[in-house]
């Protein structure tokens, strides 16, 4: 769950725009709720919802300051940090959703590619982030992962997430101009020759 952040997606639903974050402080908890089969007002008869009460549905609530990690953690959600921030930064979200009695999960996003490293293409991806970013505040560094071999990506994945003190990671491709098949073969390395890594040191780290 997130806010959002491009006008027209709240053009298409005829909501103001302005409305955006104080609409999400405010439905955040009542989604959380109904996903976990509480609270469900007039959709109290509807089968699925009741069944959320034995399986609720985890939530991710997009966190991109302590002040969101702990709202999530006050709602039961569990939070999804921004692909853009060092590390560093990103424990101290972490470390606020810990200290606000957070129990779900706090997943990192970081961009990886196995190979030459696609300069252009990254800078034209944050073109795009900061065309929407808030007025005069520019970037952070660019944090993709970018090596040849897939045991360093693997290698940087898990640093990064321990630093950041997270308990798992969104990976994303997506950059502008990519054929199917470049991002076809990326998955590919990915969950042949990264992941596998990934997860023994994950699993090393946990024990």
């Amino acid at each position: 769950m997130a806010a959002g952040a491009l006008p027209l997606d709240f053009e298409a639903m005829e909501v103001p725009f302005e409305e955006a974050v104080p609409l999400f402080k405010t439905r955040l908890p009542e989604i959380v709720d109904m996903l976990r089969g509480r609270n469900l007002g007039v959709l109290n008869g509807d089968l699925a919802l009741q069944r959320c009460l034995a399986s609720p549905v985890p939530v991710l609530s997009a966190a991109a300051s302590t002040a969101a990690a702990r709202r999530a953690a006050g709602c039961g959600a569990g939070i999804l940090t921004e692909g853009m921030s060092s590390a560093k930064r990103l424990r101290s979200i972490c470390d606020a959703y810990d200290a606000a009695g957070g129990t779900g999960s706090k997943v990192i996003i970081r961009r990886v590619w196995v190979g030459e490293p696609k300069t252009e293409l990254v800078a034209q991806q944050r073109a795009v982030y900061q065309s929407y970013a808030k007025e005069g505040r520019p970037l952070p560094e660019d944090e993709t992962i970018v090596a040849a071999d897939p045991a360093e990506i693997a290698e940087r994945l898990f640093a990064c997430r321990v630093e950041a003190g997270a308990d798992a990671i969104n990976l994303r491709l997506h950059l502008p101009g990519f054929a199917p098949a470049e991002v076809r073969q990326q998955i590919t390395v990915l969950t042949e020759s990264v992941l596998p890594r990934l997860s023994k040191l994950m699993a090393l780290g946990a024990s």
